[in-house]
């Protein structure tokens, strides 16, 4: 570096420091910039793309030469040709006739041509209603119907407006601007009335849809997801198979927040010799194990009670933490038990710790996530790491065709396989090493479908279903009153559950607002689509 000269009045010792700071410097970004270029050329930051574990793997030359020469090509699902207009109830026909007809002219048909159209107007109803004179001076007034009391709106709308909230995400101020176009006289309270309030048979054909669902699954999957609440951190957890849905959301995502939701409304704290031994083999410490060994088998229906339980043994839930979580979880799982929970049950999830309750299992998607962001150094590597990939690919096929037919294939073979796939490495790529022990460690969980062939191989339907919270909190942030949290659960899992049921959400609403009830309830029609799938459960 090239430093002028200074003349000699101003070699100052204060200035010729600063220029030695200067030059340091100068060196010290030289060095950083040969570094960096250093650094580019290393690889980039991994993309993780979408899992390709449901993809087809790649045709061989043969197979892909056969199939380009094949004069029919396999149509994409749902390509199929159908009848548009088959299935249409027609409400009116007009016919149209033929101007100007010739004298030599013969009649032959008449050709339908087929329109749609959806007719929405303000229809409003004034019910004159005769009142009465008894002789004793009391008066009789005519009654409304059944499903206008306490209203003056008909299920109709009513039904209307909850579809468009809950089902199409309008938000409030839009469904209200809506309305008003329409020539609807309503405000925002009353939208804010019929979205949320005296909406408890709604609330409880929901808790019905979990009661049954837990009763009589051999599997359910979950997942949770954020859902703030009154502007504080909040957790939505699902609970879902393909028949029916359940959210239901809280300000925690402990494993005691999921085991009281599956206990519903039938929460109980139970402290039997089944809890202490449970305990035991869990390694409670021996001061809190002797506290309450001595004790009589008590249950606790209420959180409060069991708090003060605890408290009154030493055991407080910020001094003790873990202790209290330990004990808690134990005392939740028995209380289950005594309620007649199904032990036997899959749970199916991503590995979130606080899911890993009874019969556990994996989502294969999400065991494979750590693999897809591995960087290779090296083509060999790459090499490795491709045909892991290839083999973990491979066997997650055939345990999708074991899963339909299990006499394709023998376990053992399987079980091998696996063993294989997971084998380490002998030398040159430690990283691999060390997600491979991992995977390995977890095989219980994922190979479980060998014995239980109705275990799911992937969490996408939790992930699909959870997903209608996260565009929620884009649109509309977070809910503000128990109500409004309550109402969007329980309408979040009925749309869900009549979806995977075939059940109109429209028509349900209707139905069940106009409190016709010809709908059957969803946990009956859950109950018969499982007794069709696995006729053993008729004896449950």
């Amino acid at each position: 570096m090239d430093v002028p000269n200074i003349d000699d009045l101003l070699k100052h010792p204060y200035v010729q420091e600063l220029h030695q700071i200067i030059y340091q410097q100068h060196l010290d970004i030289e060095a950083l910039k040969v570094e960096l270029r250093k650094l580019k050329t290393l690889p980039a930051k991994p993309v993780i793309k979408p899992s390709k574990l449901d993809e087809p793997q790649e045709d061989s030359s043969e197979d892909k030469t056969t199939r380009e020469n094949s004069e029919t090509k396999p149509k994409r699902p749902g390509s199929e040709k159908r009848s548009k207009t088959k299935e249409l109830v027609i409400h009116e026909t007009k016919k149209l006739c033929v101007e100007n007809i010739g004298q030599d002219w013969k009649f032959l048909h008449c050709e339908d041509y087929i329109v749609q159209n959806l007719i929405i107007k303000v229809h409003n109803t004034c019910y004159q209603r005769e009142v009465w004179l008894t002789p004793e001076g009391k008066h009789v007034i005519a009654p409304l119907p059944a499903e206008l009391k306490g209203t003056h709106y008909a299920p109709e709308l009513q039904s209307y407006i909850v579809q468009q909230y809950h089902q199409c995400q309008v938000t409030q101020p839009l469904l209200i601007e809506e309305l008003h176009e329409y020539g609807v006289d309503i405000s925002v309270g009353q939208i804010d009335i019929i979205l949320t309030r005296n909406k408890e048979v709604f609330h409880e054909e929901a808790k019905e849809i979990l009661l049954t669902g837990l009763k009589i699954s051999p599997e359910i999957r979950t997942d949770d997801t954020s859902a703030p609440h009154k502007g504080e951190s909040g957790y939505c957890n699902c609970i879902n198979t393909d028949y029916f849905t359940y959210f239901k959301s809280s300000n925690t995502k402990s494993r005691i927040n999921f085991l009281e939701i599956l206990s519903g409304d039938y929460l109980l704290y139970v402290l039997n010799k089944e809890t202490i031994s449970e305990l035991r083999s869990d390694n409670l410490g021996k001061k809190y194990l002797s506290a309450l060994e001595n004790q009589p088998e008590q249950t606790f229906k209420d959180t409060t009670q069991w708090d003060t339980f605890l408290f009154d043994k030493g055991i407080v839930t910020d001094k003790n933490p873990q202790i209290y979580k330990q004990i808690t979880e134990a005392a939740l799982i028995q209380g289950l038990i005594v309620n007649g929970f199904n032990t036997d049950i899959i749970v199916h999830s991503d590995d979130a710790g606080q899911f890993r309750l009874f019969i556990h299992s994996l989502c294969w998607k999400h065991v494979e996530r750590p693999l897809l962001k591995i960087i290779c150094y090296t083509d060999y590597q790459r090499q490795i790491l491709d045909q892991r990939l290839k083999d973990f690919w491979g066997l997650y096929k055939d345990l999708k065709l074991y899963k339909l037919n299990p006499t394709l294939f023998d376990k053992q073979v399987l079980s091998k396989r696996f063993d294989t796939i997971t084998e380490p490495i002998k030398e040159g790529f430690a990283h691999l090493n060390s997600i491979l022990e991992k995977i390995a460690a977890k095989k219980a969980e994922l190979l479980l479908v060998l014995d239980r062939p109705e275990t799911s191989l992937h969490n996408n339907a939790s992930e699909n279903d959870i997903r209608e919270f996260a565009k929620r909190r884009k649109i509309s942030g977070p809910t503000r009153s128990e109500a409004g949290r309550q109402a969007r659960d329980t309408f979040a899992s009925l749309k869900k559950t009549c979806r995977k049921l075939g059940v109109s959400f429209w028509e349900f609403l209707l139905d069940r607002i106009s409190q016709k009830n010809e709908i059957p309830k969803l946990a009956t029609i859950i109950s018969e689509k499982y007794a069709e799938k696995f006729p053993m459960l008729r004896a449950r």
